[in-house]
């Protein structure tokens, strides 16, 4: 009976008591975790609102407070409730409650649960005695000791506050309680409301430049302007900077990176708005880094396509020539234009790095390549080349009429010396008259032994006047024209000085030439006066020559005679050309004859050649040799001679001179009789004739 009594007395009650005291262990429990998370995320809401943490710190704070909430939990609610709440758990903590029991609940639930061992060492009667007598001694209210009912209200109170918080929370801020989810559970980068908002102006979210240059960076700030933005920047070799950006307008805000050489990263701070971090990256700038030019000449000048050595920036060619540019770049070009100046002049072909440009050059200009990549950077200098177009000139042509003046006759035979050069071929020359007179008229002649296409053409030949029928009183011009091959701008047309021509009887040309040596008789009388004062001071000179004074300063003495007589071969040489002149005229307009050659030529120009190129020379030689010889006296006696021989020769050209003069002038005259009387008989004829008509009458 005793263990049945002691069952319901003691051990159901322990057993009831345990289980309400399991209850209020979890409820404290769960109020104690409750509060702690709630506390978790008021702290984690507050420091993500006030400074806007980043995914990574958010990320460390979340995981901080998930270890710490797990750690509160198995502290605070899994253990407790893992606790094993026995009738002997429960009967120590009653009497850890009541110490003057002194053991004796504790005693009899062990006797009554676990037994009294084996009875040689226990004595059965005296642990019934013991149950039986903590029956008598238990009072029903020490159970209810164990119990603190106080705080497990306040841990009821504290889960239904709790919870009530989060519910009021959730229903009056959805917004805030839905972006700390996503911001601090989910991780995700759901931004928070704020006054202000900085927009950095960027493209595609990245700050682009090119390497080198000024990077500007612009914000616009939406909603609340702040007073102020913040710029912090970190280059990638670590260096780090902070910087005020500078107001610009109402709402933005500008900050310039001068000469930018690496890539950096940044963020923007103002107002409530600390942005996220931005990357800044840089390209280099698209460039040519290899030209080459072809420059294909037009077809008419022959000349082969060539291409400019490397380096070569400049080139000159033609009218009509092709230019093609072949352009490497460092990188690969998203579009490309070849330019002069800011116009468009050719469409480039290629893809990547390679592109070719061909145009026809009209005007000297200086071109360059527009280059721009893909991220829209350009060349800012770029490679420049030069093309100039030359001028493809006209032939150049030289006439001479060799030996013939203003003056011919209707026979004469004029010898023309005709040179003409084109620097890409000729395609024509000819040579033009034109005849001014009361029969005017004009044409043109082939030249011989021309072929199209010959570079350089001359030719020496001889033209005959009669065959376009002048007159006396007429006048020829003769000219040369010459055509090139430019089928671009030309042909191109050159042609030579014009030669004008009178033409006159061949009595005016012989009296005009008889004139001319007249002229030149007299020139060559003066240059015999000054060999004679030459001579004369060569004699006053010898006399002189024993004085110590003029000893001295005898080769300064002998120069200036020296020099006048050089003078002198120089007049004489001249006097020579002249009538040589005057024998080509004969020649030329068919007057020469065996007496002309014989004066004009052996008795004058074959004189006057030795004396010019010999003769003087020699006289000039000897007359220096005195100032250096050991022995003046002798070299001046040597000179002398030479000059007493030049003289007697320039005497005897003048006798010549003279005495061909006179029978020409006797010629002249008889010519001149013969003229008046053919036109005294031609005026006869027809006076005669008039006074048969007046005789006979009309009809």
């Amino acid at each position: 009976m005793s263990n049945r009594e002691f069952e319901q007395k003691v051990l159901r009650p322990l057993s009831a008591i345990g289980t309400r005291l399991r209850a209020y262990v979890v409820a404290n429990g769960i109020a104690t975790v409750l509060g702690f998370v709630a506390l978790a995320i008021a702290v984690q809401l507050l420091l993500d609102y006030t400074f806007r943490l980043p995914r990574d710190m958010r990320a460390v704070l979340l995981g901080i407070l998930v270890i710490a909430v797990v750690l509160v939990f198995h502290k605070r609610l899994w253990l407790p409730w893992r606790f094993k709440y026995g009738p002997l758990e429960l009967a120590k903590l009653i009497e850890h409650k009541h110490p003057d029991m002194k053991s004796s609940l504790v005693t009899s639930v062990e006797f009554a649960t676990v037994g009294t061992g084996r009875p040689e060492s226990n004595s059965p009667e005296l642990a019934a005695a013991v149950v039986q007598r903590a029956i008598g001694d238990i009072r029903t209210d020490l159970f209810r000791t164990v119990l603190n009912h106080g705080k497990a209200r306040t841990a009821f109170v504290g889960i239904l506050a709790v919870l009530g918080i989060s519910v009021t929370a959730v229903a009056a801020k959805p917004e805030v309680m839905g972006l700390w989810f996503e911001r601090n559970v989910l991780l995700r980068e759901a931004a928070w409301p704020r006054q202000t908002t900085l927009v950095p102006q960027l493209d595609d979210g990245v700050l682009a430049g090119a390497r080198g240059d000024d990077l500007e960076l612009r914000v616009i700030a939406e909603g609340v302007v702040p007073r102020d933005v913040e710029l912090v920047f970190e280059y990638e070799s670590g260096k780090t900077g902070r910087e005020t950006m500078v107001s610009v307008g109402d709402r933005g805000f500008r900050y310039t990176f001068v000469r930018v050489q690496e890539p950096f990263r940044f963020r923007l701070s103002g107002g409530d708005h600390d942005t996220d971090w931005f990357d800044a990256q840089l390209a280099e700038r698209p460039k040519v880094e290899q030209l080459t030019i072809t420059v294909t000449p037009p077809s008419y000048t022959g000349v082969e396509m060539f291409t400019l050595p490397a380096g070569q920036r400049a080139a000159e060619t033609l009218l009509g020539s092709v230019v093609k540019v072949d352009a490497t770049l460092n990188k690969p070009a998203a579009t490309i234009s070849l330019q002069a100046g800011q116009e468009s002049v050719a469409d480039c072909k290629g893809v990547g790095t390679t592109w070719t440009a061909s145009f026809s050059p009209e005007s000297t200009r200086t071109y360059q390549f527009d280059i721009a990549d893909e991220m829209g950077l350009r060349n800012k200098r770029p490679v420049r080349f030069s093309i100039r177009i030359a001028k493809d000139n006209a032939p150049r042509v030289r006439l001479k009429a060799v030996g013939a003046s203003d003056m011919i006759t209707a026979k004469a035979r004029l010898p023309l010396d005709v040179s003409v050069s084109d620097e890409f071929g000729l395609a024509d020359v000819q040579l033009v008259y034109r005849i001014t007179g009361p029969d005017g008229t004009s044409g043109s002649s082939e030249l011989r032994d021309f072929t199209p296409g010959m570079a350089k053409y001359d030719v020496k030949t001889t033209w005959d006047v009669a065959l376009v029928s002048v007159v006396p009183g007429d006048q020829l011009t003769l000219l040369v024209r010459a055509s090139d091959h430019d089928d671009v701008s030309g042909p191109n047309e050159g042609q030579s000085t014009e030669l004008n021509f009178r033409v006159v009887t061949a009595e005016e040309l012989q009296a005009e030439l008889a004139r001319r040596e007249h002229e030149f008789r007299q020139e060559f009388e003066r240059v015999i006066e000054q060999q004679e004062e030459l001579r004369g001071d060569l004699l006053t000179l010898i006399r002189q020559i024993d004085s110590d004074e003029v000893a001295a300063d005898l080769a300064n003495r002998v120069v200036p005679l020296e020099r006048r007589q050089r003078q002198i071969t120089g007049q004489v040489n001249l006097i020579r050309q002249q009538f040589e002149q005057i024998i080509a005229e004969f020649e030329i307009n068919g007057l020469d004859s065996a007496t002309v050659r014989e004066r004009l030529g052996e008795g004058v120009v074959d004189l006057l050649n030795e004396l010019g190129k010999r003769d003087l020379v020699d006289a000039a030689d000897l007359l220096r040799s005195v100032g250096r010889s050991d022995d003046p006296e002798t070299a001046a006696q040597i000179a002398d001679r030479r000059q007493s021989e030049v003289l007697a020769k320039m005497r005897r050209v003048l006798n010549n001179m003279l005495k061909w003069e006179g029978f020409h002038e006797a010629v002249t005259m008889l010519r001149e009789i013969l003229r008046l009387q053919e036109e005294l008989n031609r005026e006869t004829s027809e006076e005669m004739e008039r006074q048969a008509s007046d005789i006979l009458g009309p009809g």
